[in-house]
């Protein structure tokens, strides 16, 4: 079941069934891989030519994520499933690219909270904590002792 809300414009050209059925079983592929995908345009333009050019189709792709937009054209395919093909393969690997960033991004973010408690107020319920970078930091913890004690010493 697709997930991504997709819209598909045939530019130039008449709309075709099998076509829809192929890009939105590309998109699902893509929904798979990167599930924070907003939403999807797909474009599949024949431009007017000369006649001795012959059929020449234009792909584009747009997708939105929170904060980011890729965007792929792959121009002058003989084949139009050819130009989906190569327009999908690129949509990937931009995906591929921008999902392994945000992963890295965010074990970053995660390394950067990691502490130590050195000591807790219980009647106040806070804890001093030391970061990674050896800032203290005061947290609330939630228990209301009468006592004061130092993480590792118990009195």
């Amino acid at each position: 079941m697709q997930k991504i809300p997709l819209q598909i414009t045939f530019h130039n050209m008449p709309p075709s069934e099998a076509l829809e059925v192929h890009i939105r079983d590309r998109v699902q592929k893509l929904d798979r891989l990167f599930a924070h995908v907003i939403s999807c345009h797909v474009v599949v333009d024949m431009p007017h030519r000369h006649q001795q050019q012959g059929k020449q189709f234009n792909v584009r792709i747009s997708l939105d994520m929170p904060g980011n937009k890729i965007i792929i054209n792959r121009d002058h395919h003989e084949d139009v499933y050819a130009a989906l093909r190569d327009a999908f393969d690129a949509a990937r690997h931009q995906l591929e690219d921008y999902k392994s960033r945000v992963q890295r991004t965010t074990k970053t973010h995660i390394l950067e909270q990691v502490g130590c408690m050195t000591r807790i107020l219980h009647w106040d319920g806070l804890g001093f904590s030391s970061g990674t970078d050896r800032s203290p930091a005061a947290t609330h913890y939630g228990s209301r002792r009468n006592r004061e004690r130092s993480v590792g010493h118990h009195h």
